[in-house]
């Protein structure tokens, strides 16, 4: 009999005779800031892992985290509340042993990501690149010197002694990249230099020399980029390296790498996000499928964005790779491969794509899953929850995210759950997102709530806002308010009426209404919310000028795989940086600490960093002032049930991510 993705679900026999059970891998990616300063694997680290293949993973890489350079990080460093694990402690060693047996507890294999290391100052090619600091400009390198081929086989001697010590502690293989293939970074003159077989050549010679060490059997996995003709990474180079490289040395590995995961050109898109890509749109399926046609004959695994079953299932029937590497996509939802399995895609729990995962470069200092609330919390999430006692008639006042994902818990729970919004609509200020090109993993999550809620017997009443009364008159024992958050108009010279109301749109007033506007629109306070909307228009055609006091736009947002890092820009040199989603519209400008002073229906007059004074003119004048918890409309419920809660941004919760969090805790205690 079928299956719905029994591509998905076939085994596949790697080059050494190894098994795959499947057809999904999961590349390097656990969150750094999952544990605390222990320099051991936590039971949340190895939970991690162990998870990973228990939501199917046929194949498991771990970082090899022995890095204690972060620990002389300065605090605000992202990377210095990543792990660190001492492998010259003995006893950390078992803890990585029960990490592999709880891998293979469910038939997977699990792999050791690890690279070359030089001595400081010597690079294989010679000559380091110029290096980006997250897109704010070049920063010129230190001078290099080639490795010498002492120095070469010191490295692969560390690399292969290293394997074996994993090889021991039951590991199943070995991740790592290309060394070297970078164009503009090897100025070799020697059989290490030059063409695209010589800068492959340390890497193959690397990888013989683990497969003569470990066995035939020792997966050798490669994961590298289809191309870096900029630089992959934060690396911004005129030339990095190109397909065909890529396809050389796919060529020239057979018969000695077991598996290669191609992924995006750059690290914006391989952290792919709704500013960086569109719904099945994949470089890395262009790449794999030139490698095919070119004749490479080791599997090949694409990774960037992956999560729906179906979309995996069509590539692999068109036969451009052999394998997904699932990542983020996976996060989501604790029950992703019993869906799988179920034939049940669409009630996977959709990603966001919002790298909360990867931490955000900024307190608080935490690895999250913005629509998985129970994400990192495995290990304790049992001993939080009690199980509920009896059935209870439940009101959820408010239909927002946080409203719906409440409704969802103590659906879940058992208990009978009426929902009341007061519009016609589901989604609360997720409802931008139906209108937002770039937000559309934030509709699909939207659509999911409203599905789940559905096949879950959630009742749903819109246009609807019941008193105290109403409720009171219909019994409830539980009460969630979830009456969110209103926008919030500062207090500045026309901002507001005689009679107190607001003279200027905001940003939630313009939504779905553009074509109502001028043709230049000035935007007073651009917070990530404000300069989404000012993008937002921009693609609409409007010319837009955004102020804001900090000193730069969207300064609340993360630095890290978000709308401040969406795609390489190429200057005329030839030279790629990172660049924040907004550079793309030639018509979005920014004004910087400017703070704003008066405004009229179609001007705006700011004061400069220098105290000068500026006016400017416009079509529209919109604000971005924040939001206000709208407290009184949730508090008119307080005595209405024995059990009250107030959930989502009327709680204070100030993003989505704590909104829901907030939303499952006060559900699961119903």
């Amino acid at each position: 009999m079928s299956h719905r993705y029994e591509k998905l679900l076939t085994p596949l026999v790697l080059p050494n005779g190894q098994v795959l059970r499947n057809r999904m891998v999961q590349p390097k990616c656990a969150p750094d800031q999952n544990q605390g300063p222990e320099t051991w694997p936590t039971d949340q680290f190895i939970h991690f892992h162990r998870d990973s293949a228990r939501r199917g993973n046929s194949l498991v890489v771990v970082c090899d985290a022995d890095r204690p350079f972060v620990r002389t990080l300065p605090e605000t460093h992202d990377f210095a509340h990543s792990f660190h694990f001492d492998l010259s402690n003995p006893a950390t060693n078992n803890y990585l042993c029960q990490l592999s047996d709880d891998v293979h507890f469910y038939g997977s294999k699990v792999v050791v990501q690890m690279s070359t290391s030089f001595p400081n100052g010597v690079t294989l090619g010679g000559k380091n690149p110029d290096f980006s600091d997250m897109g704010n400009g070049r920063m010129p390198m230190p001078p290099a010197t080639a490795a010498t081929k002492e120095q070469m086989q010191e490295a692969i001697d560390a690399f292969v002694k290293q394997c074996l010590r994993y090889k021991d502690w039951g590991f199943d293989g070995v991740s790592t990249g290309v060394t070297g293939l970078d164009r503009e970074t090897d100025i070799r003159t020697d059989e290490y230099g030059g063409s695209t077989e010589n800068r492959c050549r340390f890497t193959l010679e690397l990888c013989e020399a683990v497969k003569k060490a470990c066995g035939k059997e020792f997966i050798i996995h490669i994961m590298m980029m289809g191309e870096a003709p900029k630089g992959g990474g934060m690396t911004i180079m005129k030339e990095g390296y190109y397909l065909e490289d890529t396809i050389t040395f796919a060529k020239l590995a057979e018969g000695v790498v077991d598996l290669i995961t191609v992924r995006e050109n750059g690290a914006p898109k391989s952290h792919p996000t709704g500013y960086t890509f569109s719904e099945r749109e994949h470089d890395c399926i262009g790449y794999c499928k030139a490698m095919k046609e070119a004749g490479v004959k080791i599997p090949l695994a694409v990774a960037g964005g992956f999560q729906d079953p179906g979309e995996m299932e069509d590539i692999l029937e068109s036969g451009v790779c052999d394998l997904i590497s699932i990542g983020r996509g996976q996060f989501t939802d604790a029950d992703y491969y019993t869906k799988v399995l179920e034939e049940r895609g669409e009630d996977i729990r959709p990603c966001l794509r919002c790298n909360r995962c990867h931490g955000i470069r900024k307190g608080p200092w935490h690895s999250v899953c913005a629509v998985n609330p129970e994400f990192n919390m495995e290990t304790k999430i049992q001993r939080m929850i009690k199980p509920a006692e009896r059935v209870k008639k439940v009101a959820i006042i408010g239909g927002g995210p946080a409203g719906m994902q409440a409704a969802i818990t103590a659906a879940d729970r058992g208990h009978k759950v009426v929902l009341f919004e007061k519009t016609d609509y589901l989604g609360g200020q997720l409802y931008h997102a139906d209108h937002f090109s770039f937000k559309w993993p934030f509709r699909n999550y939207r659509l999911w709530l409203i599905r789940e809620m559905e096949k879950k017997g959630v009742e749903v009443r819109l246009n609807c806002a019941p008193t105290a009364e109403d409720l009171k008159a219909e019994g409830y024992d539980a009460v969630l308010a979830a009456t969110g958050a209103k926008a919030k108009v500062p207090n500045i010279e026309g901002m507001h009426n005689a009679d107190g109301s607001a003279a200027i749109r905001t940003c939630h007033d313009v939504i779905g209404k553009e074509s109502e506007l001028g043709k230049h629109v000035i935007m007073v306070g651009c917070s990530e919310t404000g300069v989404e909307t000012a993008c937002y228009l921009a693609q609409n055609g409007h010319d837009v000028t955004c102020l804001t006091r900090q000193d730069r736009l969207a300064k609340d947002a993360s630095p890290l795989h978000s709308i401040t890092i969406a795609y390489i820009a190429v200057d005329e040199e030839g030279y790629g940086g990172m660049e924040p989603f907004w550079h793309k519209f030639k018509n979005l400008k920014g004004i910087t600490k400017a703070t704003t002073t008066k405004v009229t229906a179609k001007t705006v007059t700011y004061v400069d960093e220098n105290g000068v004074e500026h006016t400017i003119e416009g079509d529209d004048v919109i604000v971005c002032g924040g939001v206000e918890p709208c407290v009184d409309a949730a508090l008119q419920y307080a005595t209405v049930a024995p059990e009250f809660y107030l959930i989502g941004d009327v709680a204070g919760a100030g993003n989505i991510r704590s909104s829901i969090h907030r939303a499952f805790g006060a559900a699961s205690q119903l």
